[in-house]
């Protein structure tokens, strides 16, 4: 063959077999690069779609009310405004304060003009938002609707209360940076910024629970108007007491509290009364929302019951630590019942037969059970009784306190009178009401101490 002949077009060429090879390794390495941006990205995905699974396990009514509530003008301006008023107080601070700022501990009152800008969404506007979400619902009829899920009573008004939490943890971290800020201006520890930060919301998350209880008491929107109002004036009035509470905490040296160990027992019993009262709220609202025939009673008597022996039992201790008065424990009780029992005497025992089945069967359940059932009669007897319990708890103090503790006397005979009175007046009082909604009945009048119609707390 010649070698100045042209060369095949089937024959292999060097320069494109090498522009194939580039080309090969300019995928692969490119390929490379996709794989190494793909690889976190998969496991952001992932990430998502473990948060996504989580967020379907979570309550329903959690997910509807967090939606509207931040999509919501409402918290749009609010958390506007709290952004705004934050920086404000910020720069009306640094422009009064400089160069006096260098020297002086400051953090107090800095602090205490944070808290009062928080005070407004925390203690006013996320409770009456609560209220509100509740109210409409009864008020709409849009209620019916969710009656007829597999949701329960409890566990709307739980999602409804989980969304206001939600409110209050968005609004606490806009104003984070601020109170980290306040540290660093001296005059402060930590305990107190978090015993500040800390009962903020657990007024917040009290007065939203009291709320959803309130709005359960009617389905009139005339009424729901008149509750509106009062509650209001509730919110505002805890909004002043919060920023009194809020200025003796800075002014006071809290530090030195911190060290005492009567301190932390009191904030123990604070909180073992605040967890009570928030599960006694909560039974109650999700009773109201309840069927009319199921047992709503039984429950809130057995936190009730709870409440008294939270009563009794610091009562004792603070009598044997600190020595406090004993009668202290009557007055304490009778407030308690005084208001609980209005509603115990005046509640109806209609029940369905598969809430009638749930009521103790056995001699012994019924000896010792029975006054937590529903109905005006029990309800009287079991508040007369928790009251009468106080005087043999006053009787077994008198007894056995003088041999437990050098520092407790003997016990005076002054402090039964007061005692008998508190108790037998209330019996008396609580015992006339109940007489009187049951001749109502008779005479064919709704009885009932709320507004709406059933077996009410």
């Amino acid at each position: 063959m010649n070698d100045n002949s042209p060369p095949s077009p089937f024959a292999a060429n060097p320069v494109s077999s090498s522009g194939a090879a580039t080309a090969t390794a300019l995928n692969g390495a490119a390929s490379t690069v996709v794989e190494a941006e793909r690889a976190p990205l998969n496991r952001w995905e992932k990430l998502e779609e473990t948060l996504d699974s989580l967020g379907d396990l979570l309550n329903p009514i959690l997910v509807k009310e967090t939606r509207q509530a931040l999509k919501s003008k409402q918290f749009s301006i609010t958390f506007s405004l709290l952004l705004l008023l934050g920086w404000f107080w910020t720069a009306l601070f640094v422009i009064l304060t400089v160069p006096t700022v260098y020297y002086v501990p400051m953090g107090p009152y800095v602090l205490g003009g944070y808290g009062l800008v928080l005070t407004i969404p925390m203690l006013i506007v996320v409770p009456y938002a609560a209220f509100r979400s509740l109210a409409a619902e009864l008020e709409d009829g849009t209620y019916e609707m969710l009656s007829i899920t597999s949701l329960g009573a409890r566990q709307i008004v739980l999602g409804k209360l989980g969304s206001a939490i939600v409110q209050m943890i968005v609004y606490y971290s806009a104003l984070a940076p601020c109170v980290a800020f306040t540290y660093l201006l001296r005059g402060l520890d930590l305990l107190t910024i978090l015993h500040v930060l800390g009962y903020t919301f657990l007024g917040s998350l009290l007065l939203s629970v009291f709320g959803l209880m309130l709005a359960t008491v009617t389905r009139s929107r005339h009424w729901q108007v008149v509750l509106s109002v009062l509650f209001v004036i509730v919110l505002l009035v805890a909004a002043l007491l919060g920023n009194i509470w809020l200025m003796s905490v800075l002014s006071a040296p809290t530090a030195l509290l911190f060290d005492r160990w009567e301190f932390w027992m009191g904030e123990a019993c604070l909180l073992s009364f605040y967890l009570a009262y928030v599960a006694l709220f909560l039974q109650i609202a999700a009773g109201q929302i309840s069927f009319t025939s199921e047992n709503r009673s039984t429950p809130v008597r057995y936190i009730l019951f709870v409440i008294q022996l939270l009563i009794i039992g610091w009562s004792i201790y603070f009598c044997l630590a600190m020595e406090a008065e004993i009668v202290v424990m009557v007055l304490w009780s009778t407030l308690h019942w005084i208001t609980a029992g209005v509603f115990l005497t005046g509640e109806l025992s209609q029940l369905s037969p598969r809430a009638l089945r749930s009521l103790p069967q056995t001699t012994a359940g019924r000896m010792f059970l029975t006054w937590f059932n529903p109905g005006s009669a029990t309800g009287y007897v079991f508040a007369a009784t928790c009251l009468l319990s106080n005087l043999v708890v006053m009787f077994v103090y008198a007894v056995f306190a003088p041999l437990f503790s050098t520092s407790v006397d003997q016990f005076e005979t002054q402090a039964w009178h007061p005692a008998l009175c508190f108790v037998g007046y209330t019996c008396f009082y609580l015992g006339f009401s109940r007489l009187l909604a049951v001749g109502l009945c008779r005479l064919g009048a709704q009885a009932s101490m709320l507004i709406s119609h059933g077996n009410r707390i």
